[in-house]
């Protein structure tokens, strides 16, 4: 299967599917435009569960590279 004829599958997807989504973004888009405090709060709730994601796993691999350092060190310089 080749980019085009995926590209010519997509569209006639998403032209099925269009009547039945368009309500629903069309409501979305009101309610957007009406309460962007909401939305914005939504949208930085959700970037703060990520960054609550991303440093625990950092604080995990610190962990896996000090215990890793830590065995180094005393392979090199003894126990």
């Amino acid at each position: 299967m080749n980019l085009k004829s995926l590209l010519a599958k997509a569209r006639t997807v998403a032209q099925e599917q269009l009547p039945k989504v368009k309500p629903a973004a069309t409501k979305a888009l009101a309610y957007a435009k009406e309460n962007p405090d909401t939305v914005l709060l939504g949208i930085t709730t959700l970037l703060l569960f990520d960054i609550e994601d991303s440093l625990e796993d950092i604080e995990d691999n610190t962990d896996v590279s000090a215990y890793t350092d830590a065995v180094d060190h005393l392979d090199r310089y003894g126990r």
